[in-house]
C-alpha cells in the first residue's frame, strides 16, 4: 500500500476516533441548565425534560433552534440567548414582556402589545375592565384597539403624578380612568396617548397651587375641562 494511502487512512481513522470519543462521551452530555425564572414565564418549568436536552451532546444542540422552540413555547418572552458553557451546562438569558394591567376578575395580564399572560394577582398595576364579549386566554393577542389604546395611556400615566388604579372602557369609544383618590381622567379614542397624559400632567402641575380637589379631568377637548368638588 502506497505510503501516501497509508497516511490517509491513519488521518481517516483518527479523526473517525476523535468524533466518537467527542459525540458520545459522557462528558459532553448536557446535565444542567442555568436560568432564572420570572414570575409567570418560564416558572415551575423543567426544560430538560421540555425539550428532551437530558443527556444530549451538548455539540450537537443547535442554539439557533432551541431559541426559536423557546419563543413558540413562550410567548411571555421577548427576547432570549441560549449559551453553552462545556462541558455539560446550557444557559438560558431572557428578557420578557412587562405586564401594563391587569383585567379584571382574573390572574391574566395585558403586555404593551396586548400580550395575554399568567401572573400573580399581587402585583398592584391597575385593574382593566374588559367587554363582555373580549374573554382572553393566556398567550392570545389582544387586537381590540380601544383596549390596546388603554394599555398604552396605563402605560404612559406610570411616569406621571396620576397613578391609575383602575379603566373603563366606555360605551362611546373614550377610556375613563380612576386613580388612587378617586379623580377620573376621560381619555379620547381619537387622540394620542401621550399628548393627553402630557395635557394631564399639567392640569395635575396648576392644581398643586390649589386647595379645591379635582374630581373629573375630560381631556377630549383641546383644552382640558377640569372638574373640582
Amino acid at each position: 500500500m502506497p505510503k501516501f494511502l497509508r497516511l490517509t487512512l491513519a488521518v481517516m481513522l483518527v479523526l473517525a476516533l476523535i468524533s466518537l470519543i467527542v459525540f458520545f462521551t459522557p462528558f459532553l452530555k448536557i446535565k444542567e441548565i442555568q436560568i432564572t425564572p420570572v414570575q409567570g414565564c418560564l416558572d415551575n418549568v423543567d426544560l430538560l425534560d421540555k425539550f428532551n436536552l437530558a443527556n444530549k451532546n451538548i455539540l450537537l444542540v443547535s442554539v439557533k433552534k432551541l431559541e426559536d422552540q423557546m419563543k413558540a413555547n413562550y410567548p411571555c418572552i421577548n427576547t432570549i440567548t441560549v449559551g453553552k458553557k462545556f462541558p455539560n451546562k446550557l444557559s438560558f438569558e431572557f428578557t420578557v414582556e412587562t405586564s401594563i394591567v391587569q383585567i379584571a376578575d382574573s390572574n391574566l395580564f395585558l403586555a404593551k402589545d396586548g400580550l395575554v399572560k399568567e401572573g400573580s394577582s399581587l402585583s398592584g398595576q391597575p385593574i382593566l375592565f374588559l367587554p363582555q364579549e373580549l374573554k382572553p386566554t393566556s398567550g392570545q393577542k389582544i387586537t381590540d384597539k380601544t383596549t390596546l389604546l388603554a394599555i398604552a395611556i396605563a402605560d404612559n400615566l406610570s411616569k406621571s403624578d396620576f397613578l391609575p388604579s383602575n379603566i373603563r372602557l366606555m360605551s362611546s369609544g373614550e377610556i375613563a380612568v380612576y386613580n388612587q383618590e378617586g379623580t377620573v381622567a376621560i381619555f379620547s379614542a381619537e387622540k394620542k396617548p401621550d399628548s393627553q397624559v402630557d395635557s394631564l400632567q399639567q392640569v395635575l402641575s396648576k392644581a398643586k397651587m390649589e386647595t379645591a380637589k379635582i374630581i373629573k379631568i375630560d381631556l377630549r377637548f383641546d383644552n382640558p375641562v377640569v372638574t373640582y368638588k
